[in-house]
Order: structure tokens, then sequence, then C-alpha cells
């Protein structure tokens, strides 16, 4: 499975960078160098996925069947005040 993600990086305290992905809550990493944190958080988001997708199939009933779904992501679907 691939994917394109919202990188946000930033100087962190010291002399590191810090890198979150927009689309996955809670991945962040820190790093010494701006590209060691965009490899360092590729890796994360990679795992949130691999773990999470463990997780639901060792939960899913007997009958539980698994189907490939494409998620358009390319406009909000929020609704903008008027």
């Amino acid at each position: 499975m691939r994917g394109q993600f919202t990188a946000i990086l930033e100087p962190g305290e010291g002399n590191v960078f810090v890198a979150r992905c927009a689309e996955v809550p809670g991945t962040e990493v820190e790093a010494d160098t701006p590209q060691a944190a965009l490899e360092s958080l590729a890796d994360a988001i990679s795992i949130v996925f691999e773990v999470n997708r463990d997780e639901v199939r060792e939960e899913a009933g007997p009958n539980a069947t698994t189907h490939p779904i494409t998620v358009d992501l390319s406009e909000s679907r929020l609704l903008s005040p008027k």
C-alpha cells in the first residue's frame, strides 16, 4: 500500500528537527537533520498502519471479510461555514 501524507517539519529544542504527520494523529519524531526526521516519520507512519491493521484483523470475528477501498483525500469533507 502506498500513500502520500503531509509532513510538518520544524526546528525543535536543542539541535533537533521535529516532524509530524498531519493525517496521522500522534505520529511525531525527532532527528538531528531534516532528512533524517522525514525518513523516520515515514517509518513511523508505516508502523502505525501495520500495527492498526494487525489489531483490527485480530479483533475481527470469524465471519469477517476484507475488501480494498479507495479514498479520495483531495478535498475536505468537513462542512465549512457559509
